[in-house]
């Protein structure tokens, strides 16, 4: 059985607001408040929010 896609609430450092992204590369019972994330770009960038392709486990 395919495992769940996972929005995760992304606090940048130094951000007052939080962003909902896609989280890959993790199982849902291992995701944890606090977790460190690393963003993955998209191939080609724009210089805008949806540059952001997923956040992975840091």
């Amino acid at each position: 059985m395919e495992e769940p896609g996972i929005i995760g609430a992304i606090k940048l450092e130094n951000a007052d607001s939080t962003i909902f992204m896609p989280l890959e590369g993790i199982k849902p019972r291992d995701v944890t408040e606090g977790l460190k994330v690393e963003v993955q770009w998209r191939e080609e960038t724009k210089g805008e929010l949806a540059d952001i392709r997923c956040f992975k486990p840091a």
